[in-house]
């Protein structure tokens, strides 16, 4: 069994990992465009700001999860 300590690296490490798949699937999927960045950007734009959600959800205290910020 893990230390406690260690259990908010692990997920931020897991959340990485997932946006560093989520990225290659986009990339992948977007080698046919003429225009890579073009056909990337709202997609990216979307990927970030999940990531960044997520990891603001995963540092809120558990007790504040799943309420409104207040």
């Amino acid at each position: 069994v893990l230390p406690a300590n260690w259990m908010d690296p692990l997920e931020l490490v897991v959340l990485l990992v997932g946006v560093a798949a989520s990225l290659d699937v986009l990339n992948g999927r977007s080698r046919a465009a003429a225009d890579k960045f073009a056909a990337q950007l709202p997609w990216l734009l979307l990927l970030l700001l999940l990531a960044v959600a997520a990891m603001v959800v995963m540092y809120l205290p558990m007790e504040m999860r799943g309420t409104v910020f207040g």
